[in-house]
């Protein structure tokens, strides 16, 4: 595309460059999904917008008419169009129902221009596309921002950067670029190629930075101002997905920190799924090696097209009713096991998270690799396994990206020699858990530095070890990842390692189990035991001898989010749909052209009904009243 700005165009007409693609995919989408209010006169235009140091990003923009002013979805991204297939359905989606769509790419990608600087400079760069939005003829004022991955984290910065906005919708991201290529001071080798999508040696030899947290490369890509923040948001994540946690964190502190007019407004979601979660736009129902009941291929009891038109008519559009009323703060998936009458396997709703009712319990590693609820009495024991980052223990299940994720039996794996397991008696009644999940272990190793990872399986009657949650620490972080502690080689430590958040029924005749090992490749990047500078390409690997330990003087123990079963709220229908919902209406429209920026050719048009189609859509919304020539739109009374 060249970066002369382009007039809009009509939906059958050119658009060079790689805006061609996304059109014909947004289109497509569009027409598959709602072919009876598509309208005939959907009207798209390139452009650029400028940056404050010059720089200028290429944009797409996509009107549902050329008159009228519309509510504005706004999705920025780094990627080539179609590697992030539910996010261009969810853009799609609202340009029939009365939405402008501006996807903007982000610096040094495609023709926008300046380099790739892996949001350090978003929130600067959404200040002025806000800044630019707002003199377009068009802009109705009502702004909403999407994301999802990578390109979500945009959107944490977005919503701190202008107190005059709508709504944000983000999935399965957080706010901290560095949580997000990092967990426990290790490197989450697995996400960070997906998300970066690095294909090569080359491209990983690109990437420079410490995995110190408290460095400032990384703290320059930390969006941490929840208080700035004044637009509801609904944050949608999966138990699988390795963004989960860094999202329950983050709506927390929004809940709380937020302005008053949208802390109690924030909702979030957390299905059953993982990162890659839906198959021709239905959430999937099989994770791992389960296949889960149908309901969770819902979204709280709705589809997920009602929940996406539902939140386009609701949060963009500013409809009442819908999400709105229907949806609590908190919505969650209870997962189960997948037997007949097994407790589990239903959406729950929370006015927090935790739930009210979830408290911490302890089950200590005993003599005989047991869990029990009394700490040992042993002075001394111990179990020691021999660690070679050659032979890593390999992923098998958890939160992955493209790897197999969810729940998958670890029975085989659970017999490597660098592995100790510790199992609870069996129990003899339901047992809920939701909330984070940890594991607080003494250690040593004879190595100048290693790793410590702990699973939590569902031990089933015929010996399936079923995989519920993870969690990795690097021993030089083990006081937090702001600086390094390196320990000295045969002194032992504690370490706590986060598995982080999850809503599981144990049923009785199970039992539930804590696997420890050093490695879990290629999910984390292995550990190479020698002392080094973090390197995207460690050299030299060396075996390390660890050891954890389980006495009376350093006891080590799981620690559950015991919930009261009988208390935990369940959505006891599909919610109730109170969405109100209109004719649609379509547009006649000049042919004349303008420039992008520049208010319209003063031409009338008039509003003509079309066919709804069966079970009716929404309201085509058109203003008349069009504003004169250089006064901005008021946004959110700005």
């Amino acid at each position: 595309m060249s970066g002369k700005e382009q007039g809009p165009k009509r939906k059958d007409e050119y658009v060079s460059g790689e805006w061609k693609r996304v059109l014909c995919c947004l289109l497509f989408v569009v027409g598959a999904l709602l072919p009876s209010v598509v309208s005939a006169h959907i009207v798209t235009y390139t452009c650029k917008i400028p940056m404050r140091d010059g720089v200028a990003l290429d944009v797409l923009v996509i009107l549902p008419s050329e008159y009228g002013s519309y509510p504005t979805l706004i999705l920025r991204t780094p990627y080539a169009f179609g590697d992030t297939t539910n996010i261009e359905n969810e853009t799609a989606f609202a340009v029939p129902f009365g939405s402008a769509v501006v996807s903007i790419y982000e610096r040094g990608h495609e023709q926008s221009g300046g380099k790739d600087e892996k949001h350090k400079l978003s929130q600067q760069d959404a200040e002025d596309i806000m800044k630019w939005l707002r003199k377009q003829y068009w802009a109705k004022g009502k702004v909403t921002w999407i994301g999802e991955g990578y390109q979500g984290v945009g959107v944490f910065f977005a919503a701190q950067a202008d107190r005059c906005l709508t709504s944000h919708m983000i999935w399965n991201s957080v706010p901290n670029l560095y949580d997000m290529m990092f967990r426990g001071g290790v490197f989450q080798k697995e996400v960070v190629q997906e998300m970066l999508k690095i294909k090569d040696e080359a491209g990983w030899k690109k990437l420079s930075f410490s995995s110190n947290s408290s460095d400032t490369y990384w703290t320059e890509r930390h969006a941490n101002k929840p208080e700035a923040v004044s637009a509801p948001m609904i944050l949608v994540s999966g138990w699988h997905s390795p963004f989960v946690d860094g999202m329950l964190t983050y709506y927390n502190q929004i809940a709380t920190k937020s302005s008053d007019y949208a802390k109690k407004k924030h909702k979030i979601v957390i299905g059953p799924w993982g990162y890659d979660w839906t198959d021709d736009g239905v959430p999937k129902g099989t994770w791992g090696d389960l296949v889960y009941p149908s309901t969770a291929g819902s979204i709280a009891g709705m589809g997920l097209d009602i929940f996406i038109e539902d939140w386009i008519l609701n949060y963009i559009l500013d409809t009442p009713g819908g999400l709105k009323a229907s949806l609590a703060p908190v919505s969650y998936y209870l997962m189960g096991a997948v037997q007949k009458d097994a407790p589990g396997g239903k959406w729950l709703k929370s006015k927090t998270w935790p739930p009210a009712s979830s408290k911490e319990r302890k089950w200590y590693l005993r003599k005989g690799a047991t869990l029990k609820q009394e700490a040992p009495t042993e002075t001394t024991s111990s179990l020691t396994y021999a660690y070679d980052p050659k032979d890593p223990f390999p992923t098998t299940g958890g939160r992955n990206i493209k790897l197999p994720a969810g729940p998958k039996d670890l029975a085989t794996v659970e017999q490597r020699k660098d592995v100790v397991l510790f199992t609870s008696d069996i129990l003899t009644e339901d047992l809920y858990i939701a909330g984070q999940v940890k594991v607080t272990l003494w250690v040593k190793t004879d190595a100048k530095d290693t790793d410590f990872t702990a699973m939590l399986t569902d031990v089933y009657p015929d010996g399936r070890s079923m995989l519920i949650s993870e969690g990795i620490v690097r021993l030089r972080y083990r006081n937090g990842t702001q600086k390094e502690e390196f320990v000295t080689p045969g002194t032992a430590v504690e370490v706590t390692i986060d598995l982080g958040h999850t809503a599981m029924a144990f049923p009785k005749g199970h039992a539930f189990r804590v696997v420890l090992s050093s490695s879990n490749a290629p999910r984390y990047q292995p550990n190479p035991n020698t002392g080094a500078a973090f390197s995207v390409t460690p050299e030299n690997p060396i075996v390390a001898n660890n050891t954890v330990i389980f006495e009376k003087d350093k006891p080590s123990f799981l620690v559950l989010p015991v919930a009261d079963g009988k208390t935990l709220e369940t959505y006891t229908a599909e919610p109730a749909d109170t969405t109100k919902r209109a004719t649609p209406c379509t547009h006649t429209t000049p042919t004349s052209g303008f420039t992008c920026g520049t208010p319209p050719p003063d031409e009338t048009f008039t509003d003509a009904p079309v066919d709804a189609g069966e079970g009716g859509t929404p309201e085509r919304r058109v203003e008349k009243d069009q504003p004169q020539e250089g006064k901005v739109p008021p946004v959110c009374g700005c």
